[in-house]
C-alpha cells in the first residue's frame, strides 16, 4: 500500500528528482479531513501529473514551478496538521497522515528551494 511507505525521488538517484504523483496518491486517504472542497483541485492535479508522467518519468515535477500546485500543497499540508493538532483524525491513520505530511513537506521544501 503506497500511503505506508516512503515516496522515493526518483530519477538519477540524486533527491533533486521529484515525483510529485506518488506524494498525491498519499493525499488520496484523507479526502475526507476537511479536504473535500479542494477533491476537485485535487483530482485534476492528479490527472495532469499522470498526463506527464506517461510522456516521461518525473514529468510532474514541472507542476512544482506552478505556484498553484505549491498554494494548494500547502493548503492540503495545513488542513492536515490543523486536524492532527485538534486530534481529528482516526488513531488508526495516524502512520499515514505523518508519512503523508512528511512527504508533503520534503516536496515542498524541494520545490521551494528550485523556485
Amino acid at each position: 500500500d503506497v500511503s505506508h511507505r516512503q515516496i522515493v525521488f526518483s530519477g538519477s538517484g540524486g533527491t533533486d528528482d521529484i515525483k510529485l504523483l506518488p506524494v498525491l496518491r498519499l493525499i488520496s486517504p484523507f479526502m475526507e479531513e476537511g479536504l473535500e472542497r479542494y477533491q476537485d483541485d485535487i483530482e485534476d492535479l492528479i490527472h495532469e501529473a499522470k498526463s506527464l508522467e506517461r510522456s516521461y518519468e518525473g514529468g510532474s515535477r514541472v507542476l512544482l514551478g506552478k505556484t498553484r500546485v505549491i498554494y494548494l500543497l500547502k493548503i492540503i499540508r495545513n488542513t492536515l496538521l490543523e486536524k492532527k493538532s485538534r486530534g481529528q483524525v482516526d488513531y488508526m491513520m495516524m502512520g499515514s497522515l505523518n508519512n503523508c505530511l512528511d512527504n508533503l513537506e520534503r516536496l515542498m521544501r524541494r520545490a521551494e528551494d528550485a523556485m
